[in-house]
């Protein structure tokens, strides 16, 4: 019987997920939007606020991936 716990296996990433992150990060930053658009402290075009949020969700995705490919690249020995 092993002692080993699943995330604890060796090459098995470890943390959270870059896309966790990301996502996370877009759901606090649009319910700060809109709480402050509801009480008036902030004129908000919803339109724009869901294109600008995507956008940036976009973007962290593939930098995070870009990193995580870089990083993995580095770990598993390749060049």
């Amino acid at each position: 019987m092993s002692n080993r716990v699943l995330g604890q296996q060796p090459g098995y990433p470890q943390g959270p997920s870059t896309a966790t992150i990301v996502w996370g990060a877009i759901l606090v930053i649009a319910s700060v939007l809109l709480a402050a658009a509801r009480l008036g402290w902030l004129a908000l075009d919803p339109r724009s606020a869901v294109v600008s949020l995507i956008v940036l969700a976009g973007l962290g995705l593939l930098i995070g991936g870009a990193l995580a490919a870089v990083r993995g690249g580095r770990r598993s020995g390749r060049p």
